[in-house]
């Protein structure tokens, strides 16, 4: 059994193993592979010659109190069937602190792909540090269209950063969210963009989903409900920050991910959090 980082020559067994875990096709694995794959922050566990566990880690900021701290958020971490109980993954789990802590990281995120797993993660050291606002508005069917400045060319960068200013967050660079808007349409969502920020978005049923909501302005909730109409939706959900104001619709604030601080240093950086923004990820 060889834990190490991986390399471009790994990329079948990768795919073979991401494929067995989560169900993906290779169109989708190559997707991710072509836009995120960063050999030296994909954590590998070789087992016979085969890829038996992996994780890869993406770069970001966390940013505390308005200071930045350079993170990872941990994804897509899995183990083939036929090497499961052997430990593999809590071995992942240390060698990814052990990393970040030699290049100097400070925390490490996460968003548990199940209840149960908050617990497992937590015997790591991971704490539930973020939550979110699930709000849920009933769309007036009188709303008129609303159409996407398309010709409005904007960083999605400084128009989230701008949105989330006032919260402690979990920050992607500009190529980032540009992938996530591409996975996003990939699955069959949508984008809508203005002056005033940008959302994500996908219909399911008579149901809005609202990904991410990234604006400034007391009216962005107008363009979600006219969308909302324009596709004949009955119902919005979206995912905001838990101390977002809203003075519309209901909502229920719920645990969302998780973050482990590397070191002493990230844990008295930390001190105290609750209720941080994480929003965008890949799933």
């Amino acid at each position: 059994m060889i834990i190490r980082l991986s390399d471009k020559k790994d990329i079948p067994g990768i795919v073979a193993l991401w494929n067995e875990a989560f169900g993906d096709s290779e169109k989708e694995i190559m997707f991710f592979i072509n836009g995120k794959y960063v050999p030296e922050n994909t954590l590998i566990i070789e087992e016979d010659g085969e890829i038996a566990s992996m994780l890869f880690l993406l770069e970001g900021m966390m940013c505390i109190k308005g200071v930045d701290y350079p993170s990872y958020y941990l994804y897509a971490a899995c183990t083939l069937k036929k090497f499961r109980g052997r430990g593999f993954m809590a071995m992942l789990l240390e060698e990814a602190k052990r990393v970040s802590d030699l290049r100097k990281i400070y925390f490490i995120c996460l968003m548990p792909g199940e209840k149960s797993l908050f617990d497992f993660y937590e015997k790591f050291g991971y704490k539930a540090v973020f939550s979110k606002k699930v709000l849920s508005i009933n769309v007036n069917s009188d709303a008129e269209n609303v159409d996407s400045e398309s010709g409005y060319i904007e960083n999605y960068e400084i128009m989230r950063n701008n949105a989330f200013s006032g919260f402690d967050y979990f920050k992607w660079d500009n190529q980032s969210i540009e992938f996530a808007v591409a996975h996003n349409k990939m699955y069959s969502g949508d984008r809508f963009c203005n002056r005033n920020g940008y959302c994500l978005y996908s219909a399911n049923s008579d149901t809005l989903s609202v990904k991410e909501f990234a604006f400034t302005g007391i009216k962005s909730f107008e363009s979600v409900l006219k969308i909302a109409n324009s596709i004949k939706c009955n119902k919005v959900i979206v995912n905001l920050p838990s101390d977002y104001y809203t003075d519309v619709g209901e909502y229920e604030i719920v645990p969302s991910a998780m973050m482990l601080a590397v070191n002493e240093r990230s844990k008295n950086v930390s001190e105290g959090l609750k209720n941080a923004y994480l929003g965008l990820t890949l799933d």
